[in-house]
């Protein structure tokens, strides 16, 4: 936990595409409030009930992966099919997602000389 917090404050003000800080901030805020939460609860009721207690456990690990999963990955999902609806891409500036060969072969041509 305290290294993911470390390299959330390192990498904040790194220029990124991706903004992984901010993912990595929601992921280590999710573990903190499980851990915040879940423990002192897990403790009690342990001494009750193993089995419930396991079934607690358990329902907290998915929470923290499906969370964290749904956070990194609904708003992409979300733009892929509400903003973009389904649309294909084909702005791509880069010649191996281009459809036109002419493109390609003009640079073999120029990479051969």
């Amino acid at each position: 936990l305290l290294l993911g917090i470390f390299l959330t404050v390192v990498t904040r003000n790194v220029p990124s595409l991706f903004k992984e800080t901010k993912l990595l901030a929601v992921s280590i805020y999710n573990i903190g409030f499980l851990c915040v939460v879940i423990i002192p609860v897990y403790l009690v009721v342990y001494s009750f009930n193993p089995f419930i207690a396991w079934i607690l456990r358990t329902v907290a690990i998915l929470y923290a992966f499906t969370a964290t999963m749904v956070v990194q990955f609904a708003p992409k999902i979300f733009d892929i099919l509400i903003v973009d609806r389904l649309k294909p891409m084909d702005t791509h500036s880069s010649p191996i997602f281009s459809s036109d060969t002419s493109k390609i072969s003009k640079q073999e041509s120029l990479t051969e000389q």
